[in-house]
């Protein structure tokens, strides 16, 4: 959850030009088990903008050691809000 949270910063903070926050996770779904020692690869996309908000759609992808076929085991929809130097919410440009 943590890295998931991570990445969703890094997407809000790239669409909104400066620092986010996130404030909801609206979906957590964990479609099949981690193993220990795959790589973990977290892919993104922003799926609507609102005035000082967006919602942020994630799916984590894990694949062998060294490379191979990947596989979906986890996908979340983040949302995330514009801050402005003094914390407040601002609008997304």
């Amino acid at each position: 959850m943590a890295e998931l949270d991570k990445a969703a910063g890094l997407l809000g903070m790239r669409r909104a030009q400066g620092p986010c926050a996130t404030v909801a996770v609206e979906n957590l779904r964990f479609v099949t088990a981690l193993k220990v020692g795959e790589e973990f690869s977290i892919y993104g996309q922003v799926e609507s903008v609102g005035r000082s908000s967006m919602r942020l759609k994630l799916d984590g992808h894990a694949a062998p050691p060294g490379g191979g076929e990947t596989r979906r085991v986890v996908e979340a929809l983040f949302v995330s809000v514009a801050l402005d130097g003094e914390g407040r919410t601002r609008p997304v440009p």
